[in-house]
């Protein structure tokens, strides 16, 4: 096809964009990038973008992130206040993880690898 895709970021729908820039700027340690009014924001780590979309009825999203430590980040997003909605685990194809959600609905899984994971290619 001679497409390739070079960056993708996620999009979450949210009540209010003041609430959740400061939500994942204090609790989850993503830095506010841009901002267009209260319509619509940008936030950043090294890896990754985030977007957030101020709609009127937010539909709830899910995303996950990977960490180096996801025992470590835990401690720091539960002693930050995030709602942890699954414990930490590990899974039998060997990540190990949890589940938080932001204050709209928006789940994030949290993980790490302890050994890499593999896929299935479709």
């Amino acid at each position: 096809m001679g497409l390739e895709w070079r960056h993708m970021n996620p999009v979450f729908e949210v009540a209010d964009i003041d609430r959740s820039l400061e939500f994942y700027r204090d609790v989850l340690g993503l830095t506010p990038h841009w901002r267009w009014q209260s319509s619509a924001a940008g936030l950043y780590t090294e890896s990754l973008e985030l977007y957030l979309a101020r709609v009127d009825d937010p539909r709830p999203s899910r995303v996950a992130v990977f960490v180096d430590d996801a025992d470590a980040a835990l401690e720091q997003y539960r002693v930050a206040g995030a709602e942890i909605v699954q414990d930490i685990e590990t899974k039998p194809w060997g990540l190990r993880g949890f589940t938080l959600r932001d204050p709209d609905g928006n789940l994030i899984d949290v993980a790490h690898g302890p050994r890499r994971a593999r896929s299935t290619r479709i």
